[in-house]
């Protein structure tokens, strides 16, 4: 009756321990995502600032701007 006491323990102790292990990783998994996304998304913010900048001066907005013919521009 003792083994078998033992053996049950000893199984319940390593489900356990995987079980919490299991846990854990899936936990780092999310939280790796969660910043990966976060980085992408500030990344596409600047992409973003910088796209919508180059477009205008591609387009010829910015030359409303400028005054006596480009000599003085703010």
């Amino acid at each position: 009756m003792g083994l078998i006491q033992l053996y049950s323990s000893f199984s319940l102790f390593f489900s356990t321990l995987f079980l919490l292990v299991a846990f854990f990783v899936i936990y780092d998994i999310f939280d790796e995502i969660n910043e990966f996304y976060e980085m992408i998304e500030s990344d596409m913010k600047k992409f973003k600032f910088y796209s919508s900048g180059a477009s205008r001066t591609i387009a010829g907005l910015e030359k409303q701007r400028n005054l006596f013919g480009g000599a003085v521009s703010f």
